[in-house]
């Protein structure tokens, strides 16, 4: 192959390459390390942003500054202690807090109630003239330990142009606390007990590794606890990829996997030592749900 192509111009944006052109690719890569973050206030809702980043055995420093103004906005509590019954189930809402950006509201959930509460899915602020007020997103709840406190957080209301105010609780996810765990007799190889309708499958007990399936609609949620408590009330954690171990528990190996469109698998080895049967799993998480229509008026 001969060919002259030195009268093309040189800013023509057609390529030439030969028959085996041969691309090169060059790949930089830099990792920088935030060595110190430091506000200074030098006036007015003026600061100073100080940061240091350290590259190598050399640090550089740099100053942001940037300026704001304090909003004269406050925000509204309010205390309601009132109670609601849904579905039999007793809560409590105790106080709502609104700001101009987010909404709080804390709940108490009778310990007495015969339904383990998962989640307040839908729940959300209404007014008389249609507007709404839905929680953000998956992760805007929190609970305590003891599942009895509950802060939700949502969109805020703040500017609310009606004078009627409502909290809508929607859709609840709670099942009867009976069906609530998952026992495993790691001797007849068998649930001994699980939900009504179960959606827990695939048991298998083999060479010290126990597994089993969810059909969880093909979402990755999680349905069970990451630990597992024995018959002697011995509570063995399992550690998968993700894991951040706490100092003092005892933990297993494990992963999870999916396993088709809808189902996500979970394998875990038996402790070494002397454990006994049947095994227990609490679930977390579950496809059962409160629709009850319930409504609170806010103001």
């Amino acid at each position: 192959m001969n060919e002259n192509y030195s009268n093309l111009p040189v800013n023509d944006t057609t390529f030439w390459a030969s028959e085996k052109s041969i691309i090169e690719e060059k790949v930089f890569s830099s990792i920088m390390t935030l060595e110190s973050v430091e506000n200074q206030i030098v006036g007015d809702g003026n600061i100073l942003w100080t940061i240091g980043l350290k590259k190598a055995d050399k640090l550089e420093h740099f100053q942001i500054p940037f300026k704001f103004k304090k909003s004269s906005l406050v925000s509204k509590t309010i205390a309601l202690n009132q109670e609601v019954s849904i579905e039999g189930q007793r809560i409590i809402v105790q106080k709502i807090t609104i700001d101009p950006i987010r909404a709080e509201v804390k709940l108490k959930v009778d310990p007495n109630n015969s339904k383990k509460i998962f989640s307040f899915n839908n729940m959300k602020f209404m007014n008389d003239i249609g507007n709404e007020w839905m929680i953000n997103n998956i992760g805007t709840s929190f609970r305590s330990l003891d599942e009895t406190d509950w802060t939700i957080k949502s969109q805020s209301p703040y500017f609310n142009d009606s004078d009627n105010l409502k909290l809508v609780f929607g859709k609840i996810g709670a099942i009867d606390k009976g069906d609530a765990f998952i026992l495993i007799d790691t001797e007849s190889k068998k649930f001994l007990r699980k939900p009504s309708g179960s959606i827990f499958s695939d048991l298998e007990i083999e060479n010290r590794k126990v597994s089993f399936t969810m059909d969880v609609n093909g979402e990755d949620t999680m349905l069970v606890s990451s630990s597992f408590v024995d018959n002697d009330g011995k509570e063995f954690f399992i550690k998968y990829d993700f894991t951040n171990p706490m100092p003092g528990k005892k933990y297993v190996k494990g992963f999870y996997k999916k396993t088709d469109e809808r189902g996500l698998k979970i394998e875990f080895e038996l402790p070494m030592e002397s454990i006994q049967s049947p095994l227990r799993f609490d679930i977390v998480s579950y496809p059962s749900w409160i629709e009850e229509d319930v409504e609170l008026e806010v103001k």
